[in-house]
């Protein structure tokens, strides 16, 4: 895209997508910078994330009828990416980390390098257990070793080698999630860090 304002970007991202065949009637749309921006260059890659405009609303009303007022909102992959640009300070340079967001019973990835999103995936997997109603936790044993096997899945169809991840952060709202850091260690060979830690 041209370099400019988010809002004129995200226009023509849209716009974009048009001519390239989406569908993009009834469709909201963002962008997120893929790059840093570097100096002298127009134009800078970005990803576009869409959604049908009718469901947005339908998952936010709840929210807009308890009083709220939602000013935005952004896929799990850009909540991801926001939370790894305000730990820029401690990142390494060019190293791969990946974010990691376990819920009850959804589960996101993402990957990010130098404050960019590379890559994400989400599924339909979380910390509950598998009957309809179930409210216990799984055994941590178990999450840990699904999170593992669908991390380097993860690594590998994104093509990066053993090393090259700095480090696994996760946030979420499993009880006592720091527990998991030492089994995901285990697993992953990797340093693993919990986010709560950030406001602790």
């Amino acid at each position: 895209m041209t370099n400019g304002s988010k809002d004129r970007m995200r226009r023509e991202a849209m716009t974009a997508l048009r001519d390239a065949g989406v569908a993009i009637r009834g469709m909201m749309g963002d962008v997120a910078p893929a790059t840093p921006q570097v100096a002298g260059m127009t134009r800078r890659p970005v990803v576009v994330a869409i959604a049908a405009a009718n469901e947005v609303s339908a998952a936010v009303q709840p929210l807009v009828d308890a009083g709220l007022h939602v000013q935005s909102v952004v896929t799990p992959a850009l909540a991801l990416m926001s939370l790894a640009r305000l730990r820029r300070a401690f990142i390494v340079p060019d190293a791969t980390e990946a974010y990691v967001a376990l819920e009850e019973r959804m589960t996101s990835f993402a990957l990010v390098r130098n404050g960019a999103l590379v890559a994400a995936r989400d599924f339909a997997w979380g910390y509950l257990g598998e009957s309809f109603g179930d409210q216990q936790p799984r055994p941590r044993e178990e999450i840990a070793a699904r999170l593992a096997d669908e991390l380097e899945d993860f690594f590998g169809a994104m093509c990066i080698r053993g090393g090259a991840e700095a480090q696994v952060c996760i946030c979420g709202s499993l009880p006592e999630l720091r527990s998991m850091t030492v089994p995901l260690m285990e697993r992953l060979d990797l340093e693993v860090e919990t986010l709560d830690s950030l406001f602790t």
